[in-house]
């Protein structure tokens, strides 16, 4: 658990940067690689096997690994489908889903922090992933660990059940430099079961560059929690990031042609 959260801590400090700009590396795989290769990183994510392309493998940890911040006493093994992926992390840009190429990013003079469609997401499975199948009590410890009290919004915010803090200064959110952790809305959405499905977090910074955390399962047997980072100005299009990020991770899956 630790671990990935050393990975969302990165992603975070690294929020600037998420926002640049690349093209997608369009190296093809071979239909029957079973190792590591310059195009691949290969493992399990849940008892599903999975080859996943550089450039959407960044931070790799494997079950057992030491942390990724501290260096290695032997090189690693070898590894295969047999070995358990903990969390790795990708950026992508919303809507086409091209990854980072092997180049890396290529800003543009037409998109800026206030108008990214890159997103960057981060997947805890393994070791990592708890067997928590629920993601409502990430949500209940959002509002009762947070110093303020929150109230549900009327009506529906682009489909979502909205939360925002009371009893705070919200005239001090437009003013320069203000920044406080714990301002932000939450908004959820339940599935057909009435359990929360996918959670949003936003932070209520005033400019359109202010950072959102959408949070979902991906269902077995592919079993990981997704958490996905986008400035506020794409909430309009979090069922689709969330369709398009499941569909991506879900086509790592691998299975070996049978002779």
């Amino acid at each position: 658990m630790y671990r990935f959260l050393l990975i969302i801590l990165v992603f975070l400090i690294g929020i600037s940067s998420y926002m640049a700009y690349g093209v997608r590396d369009q190296t093809q795989l071979g239909p029957t690689q079973l190792r590591a290769s310059p195009q691949a990183i290969v493992g399990r994510i849940g008892s599903v096997p999975v080859r996943i392309p550089y450039e959407y493998a960044h931070l790799v940890e494997y079950d057992k690994d030491p942390n990724f911040m501290v260096t290695a006493r032997r090189a690693p093994s070898s590894r295969t489908y047999e070995s358990s992926i903990r969390s790795f992390y990708f950026d992508a840009h919303f809507p086409d889903m091209s990854g980072q190429s092997k180049y890396g990013f290529h800003r543009s003079p037409k998109d800026d922090i206030f108008t990214s469609t890159w997103i960057s997401i981060a997947i805890a499975a393994g070791e990592n992933y708890g067997g928590n199948d629920k993601l409502d009590n990430a949500v209940s410890n959002l509002i009762k660990l947070n110093r303020y009290k929150f109230e549900e919004a009327p009506g529906l915010v682009y489909g979502l059940v909205s939360y925002r803090p009371v009893g705070l200064n919200a005239v001090r959110r437009p003013v320069a430099g203000y920044s406080d952790a714990q301002d932000y809305n939450i908004y959820i959405h339940k599935g057909g079961s009435g359990d929360v499905d996918v959670y949003v977090k936003c932070s209520n910074v005033a400019h359109a560059a202010a950072s959102c955390s959408m949070n979902f399962l991906v269902p077995r047997p592919m079993q990981a929690r997704v958490t996905v980072q986008f400035r506020v100005g794409l909430l309009k299009s979090w069922a689709a990031i969330h369709d398009s990020t499941l569909k991506l991770i879900q086509s790592f899956a691998f299975y070996a042609p049978i002779p």
